[in-house]
Formats: structure tokens, C-alpha cells, sequence
């Protein structure tokens, strides 16, 4: 950072305070050593203000380049500049609050004027949203059966009038519900699913109007499956690549904001595009392929043989034909130069050729 700015950071682990002070038209000859500054010293995901003395002539009409590129520079960043009023003496806005996304203006800002200063003392107040405490993250478990078709269930349930006990009313129901229950129990067990609630943020790009689409989709494919008709199929099919090319285009929106709010901080930049490019189930190279080759080919051969040995050649009238090789094989010709340029030539561009 050059020695003429001077700067103080105020920070803890849920906010961030930065008091800036640069000279009079320092930042208009370079503002990217400030923008520099604020991208490796300041965390993108906490609650930041920004403020202090710019002497930047932020509410000149038109304003200058310089000022345009370090404005569209924080704005890139998440900020927002908030003082819209003269903070000079002079009638100019020079003392500047920029402030990212967390916070809201309860109070806009004012300036009063000051005996002691050609400034004046901006007075504003900003609030932050009320997080509700974190819920610890346990799995959760619900319990359903194993759907099957009526007739299965019927054909069960065929013969249990003659096992149910008639001696009195309580016998009769209790054993009426053990063999039902069995039955559930032997045609639609019961199965336990748990979710783990981590996985719900692995998704981060997924959004409402994507769900609204997928409800869509759920019931333009039970509409078709339950009439079979063209029209339905069609419907069906215009409702699925709609959807996947939805979710093609909000995940291409999702990232590029992203990338593009960490343009400004190549460690968080470099650390998401690691995150996004590793891959956590990675298939070790194993040293028995060769092994499970011959494995496979000794299956493949004891199958084969198994079959034939099921055809009787006694029962079969089939003369099979004698072949007589004139030449036995022992080598294969070289092709030339010239024939594997031909088929290369021949080959379509989206063959692979090794």
C-alpha cells in the first residue's frame, strides 16, 4: 500500500471496520493500489464499512474516470455508497461510507456542520439482520414401506380368514393383526431412510423457480405414464429439456456472479475454483487389472463351455463342415505410409483414432 495512504482496520469475527485517508488527487492519478488493498486485507463474507476522508469528488457532473473506475471497482466488490450529500465546506462530497450488503440504513445519512473542521460530522445508523441461532446438525431419520401391486396383496391376504382365531372377540383381532402385519412385513418391509442435513447446501445455485420447474416436470411425466399418449409424451419431453436447460443457465448465472464478486481477491477466486474442480470420489488406480482381465476372459470361457456342454451331439442331426485351412497364419503385413493416411482420411472428425 503507498505510504501517503494511511488506513485503520477495525476487526472481529462478525464485522469490519476500515478508516481510510488519502491525500487530495491521489486517487485520481491510481486507485488500484486502494482497490488492492481492500482485496487481500478485507474478508469478502463478513459485514464491512468502509469510511473516511477519499477527497474524491464523488458528486462532480461528469464525473471523472478515475472516480467512475474506483466506484465500479468497490460496487464489483459488493459495496454501496451511501453519503449523497456535501460533506466539504465547499459544498463537495468528499467523505464517502461504503457499506456491503448486510447492512440496512435504519437512519440515512446526515452532515452537521462542526466548528472545529472544514468537514462536517456525518451522522448515520446502520443496522444488521438478527441470525437465528444455528440448530446442530443431526441426521434425520423417517420410516416408510415398500410400495407392491393390490393383486400381490390380495392373492396374501386369500387364505387368512381360515388362520384367524374365532374363539373371542380379542383373539379373533389380535390374531387378525399379527397376520396382516406379517404379510406387510413380507410383501412391503419397512425401510429406514436418513438424510443428513449437510447435504442440503450442495446446491447452492438451486433455486425456487427451479423447483417450480421440476413440480412440473414430476407431473407432466405421471400424465404421461399414466395415459401413453403422444400428446402427454410431448408435453412430457418439452417439460424435461426446459428444465435441464434451466438449470444449465442458472448454474452458469450462479458462477459467473461469483467468480466475478472475487475478481478483486485471488485467494477466495483461487480457492473456489479448486473447490469446484476436485473431485472427492477419485477411483484409485489398481495394480490387478491384468489379473481381473484373466479373471474375466477364464469366466467368459468356463460360460462358453458351460453352454455347449448342454447340446447333446447325439440328439442333434447337424453335420457340422470340416474347414481346412490351406495357409496357417503366422504374421500379419505392415501397412504403408501411404494406407494409414488414407483411412485417417476417410475417418470422421469425431473418431478417436487411437
Amino acid at each position: 500500500m503507498p505510504e501517503h495512504h494511511r488506513n485503520i482496520i477495525i476487526g472481529t469475527s462478525s464485522e469490519q471496520l476500515c478508516l481510510i485517508y488519502t491525500p487530495p488527487g491521489l486517487l485520481e492519478k491510481d486507485s488500484s493500489p486502494l482497490i488492492e488493498f481492500f482485496a487481500n486485507s478485507l474478508s469478502p463474507d463478513l459485514p464491512t464499512i468502509l469510511l473516511g476522508d477519499f477527497n474524491l469528488h464523488v458528486d462532480a457532473s461528469p464525473q471523472s474516470l478515475a472516480c467512475e473506475a474506483f466506484l465500479t471497482s468497490l460496487e464489483a466488490m459488493g459495496f454501496q455508497q451511501i453519503v449523497n450529500s456535501p460533506t466539504h465546506k465547499a459544498g463537495q462530497t468528499l467523505d464517502l461510507i461504503f457499506i456491503n450488503s448486510p447492512f440496512n440504513i435504519s437512519n440515512p445519512p446526515s452532515c452537521i456542520a462542526v466548528p472545529w473542521s472544514d468537514h462536517s460530522l456525518i451522522q448515520t445508523k446502520l443496522t444488521l439482520p438478527q441470525s437465528s441461532p444455528a440448530l446442530p446438525h443431526q441426521p434425520i431419520s423417517f420410516n416408510f414401506r415398500k410400495s407392491c401391486t393390490v393383486d400381490t396383496i390380495t392373492q396374501a391376504c386369500s387364505d387368512i380368514d381360515n388362520q384367524i382365531d374365532l374363539t373371542s372377540p380379542d383373539n379373533a383381532f389380535s390374531t387378525w393383526v399379527n397376520l396382516t402385519l406379517s404379510i406387510a412385513n413380507k410383501h412391503c418391509p419397512l425401510i429406514t431412510k436418513t438424510v443428513n442435513p449437510n447435504r442440503r447446501n450442495r446446491k447452492p445455485w438451486y433455486t425456487p423457480d427451479l423447483r417450480n420447474l421440476k413440480t412440473q416436470l414430476r407431473a407432466a411425466e405421471r400424465s404421461w405414464r399414466k395415459h401413453q399418449s403422444p400428446a402427454t409424451k410431448t408435453i412430457y419431453y418439452q417439460r424435461m429439456h426446459e428444465y435441464r436447460n434451466s438449470i444449465l443457465q442458472t448454474k452458469r448465472d450462479y458462477y459467473a456472479k461469483k467468480i466475478h464478486g472475487l475478481q478483486y481477491n485471488p485467494k477466495a477466486l483461487f480457492s473456489m475454483v479448486a473447490d469446484l474442480t476436485s473431485h472427492s470420489h477419485t477411483q484409485q488406480p489398481t495394480n490387478s487389472s491384468k489379473n481381473r482381465c484373466n479373471e474375466l476372459a477364464q469366466f467368459l470361457k468356463n460360460k462358453v463351455s458351460a453352454i455347449t456342454a448342454q447340446f447333446s451331439h447325439n440328439n442333434l442331426n447337424i453335420c457340422l463342415p470340416t474347414i481346412n485351412l490351406p495357409v496357417s497364419l503366422s504374421s500379419l503385413d505392415s501397412s504403408s505410409s501411404l494406407e494409414v493416411e488414407n483411412i485417417l482420411k476417410k475417418m470422421k472428425p469425431s473418431s478417436q483414432s487411437l
